[in-house]
């Protein structure tokens, strides 16, 4: 019984030491945020550009989870209050508005990534 706690502990020591060599870097396909940008300024497009960037901030707060050194969470805060923003600028039917702030917040988690990149 013992020598399973050792084990335990071994493998616990050496996954906390290992995760931030661990960490991998978060890729972007910025042609795909390109085009949504692009699109018609209407609900089909807002849903579009916002999921995708929903999905990119949720990988770079799976990121910022797995390696805490390289953490920025106030951008991400900030970044989610834009998503938020943009949200209800289209529950105004304010398309202009709504992707002028994902627009802001494709520009501050872009940003992010790449400092979190950086510190990886």
């Amino acid at each position: 019984m013992q020598y399973y706690r050792i084990i335990v502990a071994a493998l616990l020591a050496f996954s906390l030491l290992a995760a931030p060599a661990m960490a991998e870097k978060i890729t972007v396909k910025s042609d795909e945020i390109s085009a949504a940008l692009e699109m018609r300024k209407n609900m089909g497009g807002y849903i579009r550009l916002s999921g995708i960037l929903t999905d990119i901030l949720r990988n770079l707060k799976t990121g910022y989870a797995n390696n805490p050194a390289a953490a920025d969470t106030a951008v991400a805060q900030e970044a989610e209050d834009l998503l938020n923003e943009a949200g209800l600028a289209v529950s105004q039917d304010d398309y202009e508005e709504s992707f002028a702030i994902l627009k802001k917040a494709t520009d501050l988690i872009l940003g992010a990534i790449d400092r979190y990149n950086s510190r990886i």
